[in-house]
C-alpha cells in the first residue's frame, strides 16, 4: 500500500495485484501503472496525471488527467476528469 499525502508526489509507481495506492488531497500521482488486481484511489483534492489503468481499477473522487484505460474500467464518482 502506498499513500501520497498533501505536498507529496509519486512518479512511475506500479500498483499490482492486491496493491492499493491512495492519493490524498494535495497529493499527486504521475505515470502510475495500475495492473490487474491493483487499485488506485484518487481522493477529493488529489490529482492523478498520465496514469495507465491496465486491468486494474482507478477510483477518482478528485482529478484524473490523461488517463489511458485498457483491460478493465475507470470509475468516476463525484469526480472532475480531464482528457
Amino acid at each position: 500500500m502506498e499513500d501520497v499525502y498533501s505536498g507529496g508526489v509519486a512518479s512511475g509507481t506500479t500498483v499490482s495485484y492486491g496493491g492499493v495506492e491512495t492519493v490524498s488531497a494535495g497529493g499527486v500521482a504521475s505515470g502510475t501503472s495500475v495492473a490487474s488486481g491493483g487499485v488506485e484511489i484518487v481522493e477529493a483534492g488529489g490529482t492523478a496525471i498520465g496514469d495507465h489503468v491496465d486491468g486494474g481499477i482507478q477510483r477518482v473522487f478528485g482529478t484524473a488527467s490523461g488517463t489511458v484505460v485498457s483491460g478493465n474500467r475507470i470509475s468516476l464518482q463525484n469526480a472532475s476528469r480531464k482528457q
